[in-house]
């Protein structure tokens, strides 16, 4: 009787730790999917709110299990690490996941922190320091991280020299003459039909196109790459369809691997055979104006 009452409050211990780190994991992998939807609106507003609800879903669990803090700081950062490696095992590379994922964990570090110590000003340090590492990654980090993993560079501005026979890897029009050393720039919106983003982004590319569609000093082109699910005969009438009316240039298989594209959709400035800009349509309006200024 004496072995089983000891034994007692020591198994009790055990399912109590056990469920506060179910619970805790439970609550982070809920944490990472619930703000999803914020995504829509802009993924900065995501990476905002996500911040604060870790630190203080894992401020509250510390203080209601105070005896169990290990298996909920555990629970917390074994998804979140999980995460991660499923992420770069499938890119091979670290992608804007990541950085959500170590932000969380990061935050989750910190509502130990705050909830360990008893001094005021570290506390207020703590809530600090964690806003200010928010904003920061809310109006610049994040985009220049996005732009350096995405794109090859933290600005877009690039440097990068193509091959002279460049446009035979270009399907339609046959009689191209991109390849030209004319000193034009030729800015070009790379897309596939599957992309649902660069559908969306296409009304600010028509905007460019009417733009400059008069000035003799850069050519605007959407360019299409075929994938291997491309069922449609003609990509440019889908385009039609929908009322653009910039031009379609129709790329063949290893187009994107030469402008060294990876993600869709990636706008790219050319000139004399060299991309000078790499990035997204947000900033490109800027880039253009700066370089015609300088001719």
């Amino acid at each position: 009787m004496e072995q089983l009452k000891q034994k007692t409050p020591l198994m009790h211990g055990k399912y109590r730790r056990l469920m506060v780190f179910l619970i805790s994991l439970l609550t982070s992998f809920l944490l990472l999917i619930c703000p999803g939807f914020l995504r829509f609106i802009d993924f900065r507003f995501d990476f905002l709110v996500s911040s604060f609800t870790y630190f203080f879903a894992v401020l509250f669990l510390l203080k209601k299990y105070p005896d169990c803090k290990k298996e909920v700081i555990l629970g917390f950062l074994i998804l979140l690490i999980g995460f991660v490696s499923v992420l770069d095992i499938r890119s091979k590379k670290i992608i804007l996941g990541t950085l959500y994922t170590v932000e969380y964990a990061f935050a989750s570090f910190l509502a130990y922190i705050y909830n360990k110590t008893r001094i005021l000003i570290i506390k207020i340090f703590v809530v600090s320091f964690l806003t200010c590492l928010c904003i920061f990654y809310f109006f610049w980090g994040i985009t220049y991280y996005n732009n350096y993993f995405n794109y090859g560079s933290i600005t877009g501005i690039t440097n990068i020299e193509l091959p002279q026979n460049w446009n035979e890897y270009i399907k339609e029009p046959k009689d191209n003459k991109y390849n030209e050393i004319d000193g034009k720039l030729r800015l070009f919106d790379f897309y596939n039909n599957f992309c649902a983003i660069c559908f969306t982004e296409f009304p600010k590319f028509q905007a460019l196109y009417e733009k400059y569609r008069n000035n003799e000093s850069i050519s605007v082109s959407a360019v299409n790459i075929p994938t291997i699910w491309d069922t449609i005969p003609n990509p440019i009438d889908i385009i039609r369809d929908e009322k653009y009316t910039f031009p379609v240039v129709l790329g063949n298989k290893g187009l994107d691997t030469l402008f060294g594209v990876t993600t869709y959709p990636t706008v790219i400035i050319e000139r004399n055979n060299i991309i000078i800009y790499k990035g997204d349509i947000e900033h490109v309006g800027d880039v253009i104006e700066k370089l015609l200024h300088k001719r």
